[in-house]
């Protein structure tokens, strides 16, 4: 059992490879042929070429890593695969332990019997496992990996089709007592797959609407209608769906580009991708215009001379204007929904935090110097009365013996001498006048840590509302930083 296992890893493994390959070899090849014709599109393709092979490498650790294949691990590779995923998928449901479980519910006996069918078909050897699969669905024909396996290897015989599907939509309607939900979801999928491949594409369209009411809503589920609709050269259809697949996965547009089923109605795909370029690109050229604003100021004040991560932010700013040299849907939501929150996250409370320190040094400045001015002039004050305030004391008293030598009146002699000492008040004060006014005028305002506090302010209002662009666009989450 667990070579069988490790078998059909590797031929989700093969599958995988092979259609993304084939996938990004078509962006490549598109790219280099269209570049003379609309760089945006041939960036639109080369990015998205490396995102999917990206995605494969990802794909490939975690199917050779995992211990176990749960449904957790399924959805995590699911969303990473082209929407063309329904053999990947089928193949991987059929490894998890819930599946085991499901079939030893039956009986051993009948487990093991539909396990030899299974096994067969697996190999290649269809008629001899349909044959058993045949004989399980006898003995118990609500057994729903026989249904599901059954199906899925008639379909690959044109004549059996039609009998496929009747399988498939019985499988539907029978799901397993456990998770019957997501084995619903699953059988749902293979019947649209089986319509597809019958041609009958309408009918794979309510199918697939049929899995949106039981609350699927993934991008590879809108990818598909869109392409049934496509086959039908419905193009407004088309666009609609395709417009809610790239909400939801962006670069699933790519595939769209190089997908034959849209080729009647690539035109509307291009409008499509045009005018989210358009308006996308816009959005992302007036919100860096605010964010050059911060930039400014803190180039004005050489903050990036004292803080190494504003330097790196100064950095990434001018990263993500030169991008916009590359200008398509990829590099503009990239822009949108990741780069420009995370930088208007980080960089202004840097700089808000770096002008408040600022503040607080240039104000630690001020009342420096001015207390200085202060202890100069009372320095010179001091100095004045010390020495000037003796010498006029002295010389008034000079006054007053001469007059009283010289015959006057005593009394007379001591008014004058008290007057002159009482004069010397004046040159006191205006002594007192000229270093207050000295003072006053070489003093260092306050006020001059308005401009950094307003520029502090200015700096929260640009970020709040660069924010609030995002959020009411609807490039931001409100737990994340970082849908169309």
């Amino acid at each position: 059992m667990e070579q069988e296992k490790t078998r059909l890893i590797k031929r989700v493994l093969r599958t995988v490879r092979k259609d993304t390959q084939v996938w990004v070899r078509a962006m490549e090849l598109g790219s280099a042929s269209i570049g003379m014709q609309s760089a945006r599109l041939a960036n639109e393709l080369r990015l998205n070429a490396a995102t999917w092979t990206t995605n494969l490498e990802t794909v490939e650790r975690l199917l050779t890593t995992a211990e176990e294949i749960s449904f957790e691990l399924i959805d995590k590779i699911l969303d990473l695969l082209p929407p063309q995923r329904v053999i990947s998928r089928f193949n991987l449901e059929r490894l998890t332990p819930l599946y085991d479980q499901i079939c030893l519910d039956k009986g051993i006996e009948l487990a093991d019997l539909f396990r030899q069918g299974e096994s067969a078909v697996d190999r290649g050897d269809y008629d001899i496992g349909l044959n058993i699969l045949d004989a399980v669905l006898k003995r118990d024909p609500r057994f729903y990996p026989a249904l599901i396996v059954s199906g899925m290897t008639m379909l690959k015989d044109k004549r059996e089709r039609p009998n496929a599907i009747r399988l498939l939509d019985r499988s539907v309607g029978l799901p397993p007592v456990v998770s019957p939900e997501r084995f619903k979801r699953l059988s749902l999928e293979l019947l649209a797959h089986g319509f597809e491949q019958d041609e009958k594409y309408l009918n794979a369209i309510k199918t697939l609407k049929r899995l949106q009411k039981l609350g699927d809503h993934s991008a590879a589920l809108e990818y598909n209608i869109a392409r049934n609709y496509a086959v039908n050269g419905q193009g407004s259809e088309v666009s609609n769906h395709i417009i809610d697949a790239i909400t939801i996965r962006p670069s699933l547009i790519s595939l769209a580009l190089v997908d034959d089923q849209f080729s009647r109605v690539r035109k509307d795909v291009l409008q499509v991708l045009e005018d989210r370029s358009e308006e996308m690109g816009e959005k992302s050229l007036d919100l860096l215009k605010h964010a050059w604003q911060i930039r400014d100021m803190a180039q004005g004040y050489g903050l990036q001379e004292v803080d190494g991560e504003i330097a790196s932010g100064l950095d990434e700013l001018q990263q993500m204007e030169d991008s916009l040299t590359e200008g398509c849907y990829t590099v503009y939501r990239d822009l949108l929904r990741r780069r420009i929150p995370a930088w208007v996250e980080d960089f202004p409370a840097r700089v808000k935090s770096r002008l408040g320190r600022e503040v607080t040094r240039r104000m630690d400045e001020i009342n420096r110097y001015n207390d200085e001015l202060e202890q100069i002039a009372d320095q010179r004050r001091s100095m004045f009365m010390r020495v000037g305030v003796p010498l006029w004391g002295a010389f008034s008293l000079l006054i007053l013996v001469l007059l009283i030598l010289s015959g006057q009146h005593p009394l007379t002699s001591l008014f004058v001498a008290l007057v002159l000492l009482a004069l010397g008040y004046v040159p006191v004060s205006i002594i007192n006048r000229m270093l207050k006014r000295t003072v006053e005028e070489q003093r260092m305002p306050p006020d001059l840590m308005l401009e950094v506090k307003r520029d502090v302010g200015q700096v929260e209002l640009i970020r709040t509302g660069i924010m609030n662009k995002l959020r009411q666009d609807g490039y931001l989450q409100e737990k994340e930083v970082a849908k169309v």
